[in-house]
């Protein structure tokens, strides 16, 4: 018997699992994709099918992906209910972890945050590290990151977890995100540069903000969902 599929790399490579994991997690696969286990293993190029298959309810177990008897698996569907519970959990893990920052002056450590976009006095921050304009998929990875990384400087491991699941669960509908809503560039580079400045005052209302904007654009959301 080989080793566990999660432990199964190639110098340092990536587990079967976690290749899965991130294929059905791209922005390529929206919710209701039927995630054909001969196509992955040839994506994979190539990955024996019994490990996709492990992989597959392991992502099951975890809520990811959905098993239909008869059909196979799915990425999962969102409902107007769950997206309305992970932007609530969203912001108030947030927000409790602002506080905790503001409360105890703790500083906010590196956010990389030159390479995540320009600082200018001329609020132009929209601006990628190389100048450019980012890309869709550049602003949900910089806002995943963001977020955990407040949640991390606050010292609350069970947050991290969480904010780490409503991540990922949320990368899609992010990605969506950014064709309803107008200057999503701009809104992100604000909350980098409030965290950058350790303005975490301001910063807990622009979250606030952040996701009041997200709740009101729910309707349009669920629309092309």
């Amino acid at each position: 018997m080989t080793q566990d599929t999660e432990d199964n790399t190639e110098g340092g490579g990536s587990s079967v699992y976690e290749q899965v994991r991130e294929l059905v997690q791209t922005h390529g696969l929206p919710p209701q994709t039927h995630l054909m286990v001969e196509q992955i293993s040839i994506i994979l190029d190539p990955c024996p099918r019994q490990e996709i298959y492990q992989a597959l309810w392991r992502l099951v177990q975890e809520g990811v992906v959905v098993e239909r008897p008869e059909s196979g698996f799915f990425t999962r569907h969102f409902s107007n209910v769950e997206v309305c519970t992970l932007y609530e959990e969203n912001k108030v893990l947030l927000d409790r972890s602002l506080e905790i920052l503001e409360a105890h002056d703790v500083a906010n450590g590196v956010v990389q945050y030159p390479q995540l976009f320009v600082a200018r006095e001329d609020k132009a921050e929209k601006a990628g590290a190389t100048g450019g304009p980012l890309s869709q998929k550049d602003l949900v990875r910089i806002t995943g990151e963001l977020f955990l990384h407040i949640v991390t400087q606050a010292g609350r491991s069970d947050f991290t977890e969480l904010v780490v699941m409503i991540n990922q669960r949320l990368a899609y509908i992010r990605l969506c995100e950014c064709t309803l809503i107008e200057a999503v560039d701009e809104e992100v580079a604000h909350l980098c540069h409030l965290y950058h400045r350790n303005e975490i005052g301001k910063l807990r209302d622009a979250v606030a903000q952040y996701h009041l904007t997200r709740f009101k654009t729910i309707p349009r959301l669920m629309a092309v969902l």
